[in-house]
Parts: structure tokens; sequence; C-alpha cells
């Protein structure tokens, strides 16, 4: 029993596995944050994207409800005598 006792306490106070999981704990903070941070960009790009849309549709409706109608004929007009 006093072997079963002492490999216990021996295996309790064997830090080589902590650091394995303070590693995979760390990654999986990383990989966290960079989830949050990717969702939050996408977020703003999209919200952006929308208002260049906008802002471009409402200039190509300015201009060609806004733009003169240009005569392309270039017959010279002389009047006949």
């Amino acid at each position: 029993m006093k072997g079963f006792v002492n490999s216990f306490v021996k295996y309790v106070k064997n830090e080589d596995g902590l650091v394995t999981i303070e590693w995979v704990g760390i990654a999986a903070v990383v990989v966290l944050a960079a989830i949050v941070i990717a969702a939050g960009i996408m977020g703003q790009t999209k919200d952006l994207a929308s208002a260049v849309m906008t802002q471009q549709a409402d200039v190509t409706t300015a201009v060609t409800t806004a733009a003169p109608t240009i005569d392309l004929d270039f017959t010279p007009s002389v009047a006949a005598p």
C-alpha cells in the first residue's frame, strides 16, 4: 500500500503533463481570439461594402438622370439657298 501511495504522490507531483495542457489551453485561446477578431472584421467589411454599393448606385443614378443628351450628328447644317 505504501508503494501505491508513493507512486500516486510521484505521479501528482510530476509536472511534465501540465506543460502540454498549458500549451493546449494557450492554443485554444489564440484560435478563439482569431475567430472573434475575424468575425468582427467581416461584419465591418460587409457594412462598408454595403455603404460603397449604395453610394455608387446613387452616383450612377445622378449621372444618368442629369447627363445632357449629346447629339453626335456631325453633318453640316447649311441652309439650302
